[in-house]
C-alpha cells in the first residue's frame, strides 16, 4: 500500500510560513530596543515592534462637575461617610472626584457602588500600561534555532512559534 503525500496547505494571505520569534514583553521600549539591536545585529535579521496595552489597575472617578466649590463640597460629604476622594481639575476646566486607584477590579466596583448608593455618579476606568515586544520572522528552522539559542544565553524573554 502506498502512502499518500499531499502538498502543504497554502499559507493564509499576509502570513508568511516559517518560524517567528517574539522577544519580550518588556515595559521599557528603549531598554528592549538596545538589547534587541545587539542580538539581532549578530544574526542579521530585523524585527518589528508590537505594543500591547494591559490593565494594571482601575480608577474610580465621578462625572465631571463645572464648579470646583461643588466638587469640594461633595468630596467632604462623601469623606464623612467613609468614601474619601480628591478633587482633580480636568483639561477642559471641569472637576472630577477621584476615589483612587485599585489593583483589584472588584474593589473598584464596590467603591463605585458605594458612591452611587449615596446618590452620586461613579465610573470605573481601567488604567492601562504599555508593554512592548519585537517580532522577527519568518525565519527558516536553522536561523530560528540560532537566534533562540542566543536569546536564551543572553536572558532575553522570548517565544518561538511556527506558522
Amino acid at each position: 500500500m502506498r502512502s499518500a503525500v499531499g502538498h502543504p496547505a497554502p499559507a493564509a494571505p499576509g502570513v508568511a510560513r516559517g518560524y517567528w520569534v517574539r522577544l519580550g514583553p518588556a515595559p521599557d521600549l528603549q531598554h528592549l530596543g538596545k538589547l534587541v539591536d545587539r542580538v539581532l545585529e549578530r544574526h542579521g535579521v530585523v524585527g518589528r515592534v508590537q505594543t500591547e496595552w494591559t490593565v494594571r489597575a482601575f480608577r474610580v472617578t465621578s462625572a465631571s462637575l463645572r464648579a470646583r466649590k461643588a466638587a469640594e463640597e461633595r468630596c467632604r460629604m462623601l469623606a464623612a461617610v467613609g468614601l474619601p476622594c480628591d478633587v482633580r481639575e480636568q483639561p477642559d476646566g471641569s472637576y472630577v472626584l477621584d476615589f483612587g486607584e485599585f489593583r483589584d477590579g472588584a474593589a473598584a466596583q464596590r467603591t463605585a457602588r458605594a458612591v452611587r448608593g449615596r446618590g452620586y455618579s461613579a465610573v470605573v476606568h481601567p488604567v492601562r500600561t504599555p508593554s512592548y515586544a519585537v517580532v522577527v520572522g519568518p525565519l527558516d528552522e536553522r536561523a530560528a534555532l540560532a537566534l533562540t539559542r542566543t536569546l536564551y544565553e543572553s536572558g532575553v524573554p522570548f517565544s518561538l512559534t511556527r506558522r
